[in-house]
């Protein structure tokens, strides 16, 4: 009986021995932090308190608000996608935990990262200097501003700059940050960006409240499609993508301080720089722009 015993005692402790190893393994492919994961770096939670805040919530939750075709909603499901949001959801599928979109606002982001909303934003934010005092940047692609008249003396981008001028811009973008600068003379109408999105601004200029409005330069050629009657600076449609005016880096937002998180997303970036390209094509179908 006692051998009996024993041998049971001996299959059993080989059992846990097994399941210790399984699960030793598991455990670290699933941790939330504090491991290489795909060649990426993940900081523990005592290294970056956003890791910490994310593995004690089980999720990653990211600031984002639809800007095309960086951040899109699918239409039927509304699914949020596009080159931003990826960053956000690589992030959360190497550290094992669910992935979380805060619906937000252009003008509330910083507010919102401040309040601890969100650990970061997976939106298409220009890494303004003005910004970029309260947040950290990681840049995962650029783009610039264009510019939509009706008005048939104002052909180039220096024409804009004029007191008969009213420049239509968003509230809290950075793009309308470095357009203040720039654009002195100018009547700024500043408005916050409306569910419609930037197609809210186009109504604006055929209802004639505005003489110009601006956009971002990803748009030009569904805005060219859509409303061929419309002035497209600088230089139209396919040149102002190519060479856009107020050319900025295109960034996620983390909390300032967390080197080690900010280390985290930009090795993410780096790592699928070609997805996140492919995914800025893949989403600049005019059924994703509102």
């Amino acid at each position: 009986m006692r051998t009996n015993h024993r041998k049971a005692a001996m299959l059993l402790l080989a059992s846990f021995a097994l399941l210790g190893c399984g699960n030793g393994t598991t455990s670290t492919a699933t941790s939330c932090g504090g491991q290489t994961v795909d060649g990426i770096s993940i900081p523990s939670a005592s290294e970056s308190s956003s890791v910490a805040e994310i593995c004690k919530a089980g999720k990653l939750l990211a600031g984002s608000v639809v800007g095309f075709p960086e951040v899109v909603q699918d239409p039927t499901t509304q699914e949020w996608l596009g080159s931003a949001v990826d960053v956000g959801k690589i992030a959360a599928d190497l550290m094992h935990v669910k992935f979380e979109v805060v619906p937000t606002g252009y003008d509330t982001f910083i507010a919102g990262m401040q309040a601890d909303k969100f650990v970061m934003t997976a939106a298409a934010l220009f890494a303004t200097p003005a910004r970029a005092q309260v947040v950290s940047f990681v840049p995962y692609s650029s783009a610039g501003t264009c510019y939509a008249t009706l008005d048939p003396n104002i052909k180039t981008v220096d024409d804009i700059n004029n007191s008969n001028v009213s420049l239509l811009t968003y509230t809290g973008t950075g793009s309308e940050e470095v357009m203040l600068k720039k654009f002195t003379k100018s009547k700024i109408v500043s408005i916050v960006m409306p569910a419609g999105g930037q197609l809210a601004g186009i109504a604006q200029l055929q209802a004639s409240r505005v003489t110009v409005a601006s956009f971002d330069s990803p748009t030009a050629l569904v805005l060219a499609s859509k409303y061929p009657n419309l002035r497209i600076l600088p230089g139209g449609a396919s040149e102002c993508i190519k060479s856009p005016d107020l050319s900025t880096p295109i960034a996620v937002a983390y909390r300032k301080g967390d080197d080690k998180f900010g280390a985290f997303l930009t090795a993410v970036v780096a790592k699928n720089k070609d997805r996140l390209l492919n995914d800025d094509v893949k989403y600049a179908d005019p059924k994703f722009f509102s």
